[in-house]
């Protein structure tokens, strides 16, 4: 398989994950990283399309390879979606072994219910029946009021703290990354409507994620400028923002989802424009952002991890 045919089959399985096909999608995409198998791109959507067919393992250990082998910082709020829904599933029980479907034959995902995310607050059988078994006591004169009721509030306190305790430890190397952009400034100088990307090179370090719904894309032409500091973070890197609707507050990794990702960075100086090849900068940059959004929505704020800056306002 040649780069051109890869392409258009990644470009098949983008459209096929868009519809719920997921199953026919990673069939593609498995096929493509056969003949491409250090592709960051390929690897990141089919940790996606795993991800929606609730195939946790495999997506998991695609995440770790793209954070241990790629450093690609971006899959990291999958991997903690991935690691959440493994947390909630319970153990299977022991069954007869399935029988396979016909080769090529491939079961297709239509369930909407797949784009709604597995509740995070659940609670195990065992632990379900404990609890039962409390009230129970207590409603039988068998446990004393103030133990069991006791019981009951200190678990459930216990697991609201580390499950809280998870999430802040996940979400710090984020924080004091995105500090370096903390109270930075946004100009917008125009914008331009275009196609969306089909060519896009695949050894770029941008995400090619199906998308969502159907999108519009747009040329950002901005400053950004930072505050100065002395500590802590002060480089940051174009590639890792994202256009954050305004509607939507960001307040964990799982909202950053909500996000849009930006396809491509150009710098201009001097009125010339150039690729983002050193990726990493300090102080205030005039960018070209290629980002898309979708047809209903018109107003973003720049987003870098958890700080959110700038009004990005734009018209129909």
């Amino acid at each position: 398989m040649d780069k051109k045919e890869a392409k258009t089959r990644f470009e098949k399985a983008d459209k096929l994950y868009t519809h719920g096909r997921y199953e026919d999608a990673l069939a593609d995409l498995d096929a493509i990283e056969v003949h491409f198998p250090d592709n960051h791109r390929i690897l990141n959507a089919q940790a996606r399309t795993l991800e929606r067919l609730q195939r946790y393992d495999r997506a998991l250990a695609i995440c770790d390879r793209l954070l241990n082998e790629f450093q690609y910082e971006k899959v990291r709020p999958l991997r903690e979606n991935i690691s959440v829904a493994m947390r909630n599933v319970p153990p299977p029980l022991p069954q007869a072994k399935p029988v396979q479907p016909p080769t090529g034959e491939a079961t297709i995902q239509e369930d909407d219910s797949m784009d709604e995310r597995e509740p995070r607050f659940k609670i195990k059988p065992v632990r379900l029946i404990i609890l039962i078994a409390l009230c129970a006591g207590m409603y039988f004169g068998y446990v004393p009021i103030w133990l069991g009721a006791g019981l009951i509030i200190f678990y459930f306190v216990v697991k609201v703290l580390i499950g809280a305790a998870i999430r802040k430890l996940f979400s710090a190397p984020f924080k004091m990354k995105g500090k370096a952009l903390a109270g930075a400034t946004c100009v917008l100088h125009g914008f331009e409507w275009t196609e969306r990307p089909a060519d896009a090179d695949w050894s770029d370090d941008e995400e090619e994620e199906a998308p969502a719904e159907d999108l519009r894309y747009v040329w950002l032409d901005l400053t950004i400028t930072p505050q100065e500091k002395s500590e802590g973070f002060t480089y940051w890197e174009p590639g890792e923002l994202m256009l954050a609707p305004t509607d939507r507050p960001i307040k964990g990794l799982e909202d950053l989802e909500n996000c849009f990702q930006v396809e491509d960075v150009k710098l201009v100086h001097d009125g010339q424009v150039s690729d983002d090849e050193d990726g990493k900068y300090a102080g205030p940059q005039r960018l070209k952002l290629l980002a898309g959004i979708p047809h209903d929505k018109h107003q973003f704020a720049l987003q870098y991890y958890f700080e959110q800056f700038g009004n990005i306002q734009l018209s129909a």
